[in-house]
């Protein structure tokens, strides 16, 4: 899950950006197809590493602390699609940087990384993709960016930070 200060933070910046998300909905079903997969791959890795440790003489019981916080946040994930009445979306978050020179535009996009890093996101810069970037940021609804990631119901949520007295003002 994110945090709502994410997007705060990068629109706070002293920057002239554009920023963008393409939201789009999963089939329920599918989704959870696609969780029970995931939960059944972070299992098969399991085996694998208790095969190693066992071969290496170490305890089959210790496994990487990656490996159980993916197990884990996979069957919460999981539990809410199921049960919490949490649906799954894939969302494309594009930032388009405009600077009057390079040097500023560097430090422009180093600003807003460091942001994003900051909230356990990597933003990927898209040299030699600028074009579908800039397509995509662009009011046309058409999302040319194939990079997603996937995100429940209240995950989403954050990104909608407008009360509704914020969008009757003039």
């Amino acid at each position: 899950e994110l945090s709502d200060k994410l997007l705060a933070e990068i629109l706070e910046l002293d920057a002239e950006m554009t920023v963008t998300m393409h939201i789009q909905t999963v089939d329920q079903l599918k989704a959870i197809k696609t969780i029970k997969g995931k939960i059944s791959d972070i299992g098969k890795m399991k085996v694998e590493e208790q095969r190693k440790a066992v071969r290496s003489g170490y305890d089959p019981d210790i496994l990487p602390p990656d490996l159980i916080t993916f197990s884990k946040d996979a069957a919460e994930l999981l539990a809410d699609l199921q049960s919490r009445n949490e649906r799954m979306f894939l969302l494309t978050f594009t930032v388009v940087n405009l600077a009057p020179n390079r040097q500023r535009l560097e430090n422009d996009v180093f600003t807003v990384g460091g942001i994003a890093q900051k909230y356990n996101c990597a933003l990927r810069r898209l040299d030699w993709q600028q074009e579908q970037g800039f397509v995509s940021s662009l009011a046309l609804g058409y999302n040319e960016v194939e990079i997603q990631r996937g995100m429940t119901t209240s995950s989403t949520a954050i990104f909608i930070p407008f009360m509704t007295r914020e969008l009757r003002m003039a």
